[in-house]
C-alpha cells in the first residue's frame, strides 16, 4: 500500500461547458496530497470518487526528475483493482514528457494536455501514473489500500498501489 503525492485539478460540471471558452472558465479546484517522498516507484494505481459531478482537468506527481521527464497518464471507469496487469480496459491520456521540478516539488501533467475527464457524482474512476524509464516517483509508506487519502467537497482519493 502506497499514498503518492499528487494535486487533482478539477472543476465541478458546467451545465454548458463545452459553449465555456477556456478564459471564461472558473478557477480549478484542487485536492492534493503529500508531497513528502520516502521511496520511489516506476508508477501508481488509485482511485477517485467524485462528490458532485466534476471534470478532471490536470495532475500533479511528485517525480525525481530535474528537466525533461517521460510520463504516461491512463485512466478507467471504476477501480484499479483486478486490472493492474492488463492494458487493455485502460485508456491512455497523456503519452508525453513533463517538466520535472524534482522530488517533493509538484510536477504539472498540465490543464489541456489530455481531454477533460467527467466522473459523475458517486462514481469511482483510476488513474494509473506511470514512468517509462523506472523508478522516478516518489511516495509514502500508506495504511491501508483503499483507505482515503484525502477529500474535500468534490472527491475522494483513495490509498492505491505502487508498481515496481
Amino acid at each position: 500500500m502506497t499514498t503518492a503525492a499528487f494535486v487533482i485539478r478539477a472543476i465541478e460540471t458546467l451545465a454548458l461547458f463545452s459553449s465555456v471558452q477556456a478564459a471564461d472558465m472558473p478557477p480549478l479546484n484542487q485536492l492534493a496530497t503529500s508531497f513528502n517522498a520516502e521511496r520511489m516507484a516506476a508508477g501508481f494505481m488509485f482511485d477517485i470518487e467524485a462528490k458532485n459531478n466534476i471534470f478532471i482537468h490536470g495532475l500533479d506527481i511528485n517525480t525525481k526528475a530535474i528537466g525533461p521527464a517521460k510520463m504516461e497518464l491512463w485512466t478507467r471507469a471504476g477501480t484499479y483493482k483486478g486490472h493492474e496487469k492488463s492494458s487493455s480496459e485502460w485508456r491512455l491520456l497523456f503519452n508525453s514528457t513533463v517538466q520535472g521540478n524534482g522530488l517533493d516539488v509538484p510536477t504539472s501533467i498540465p490543464a489541456g494536455s489530455f481531454s477533460p475527464i467527467l466522473v459523475n457524482t458517486d462514481e469511482k474512476r483510476a488513474f494509473y501514473v506511470a514512468c517509462p524509464k523506472g523508478a522516478c516517483q516518489g511516495y509514502i509508506l500508506g495504511t491501508e489500500e483503499g483507505s482515503v487519502v484525502e477529500s474535500n467537497s468534490d472527491m475522494i482519493i483513495y490509498e492505491g498501489i505502487g508498481r515496481r
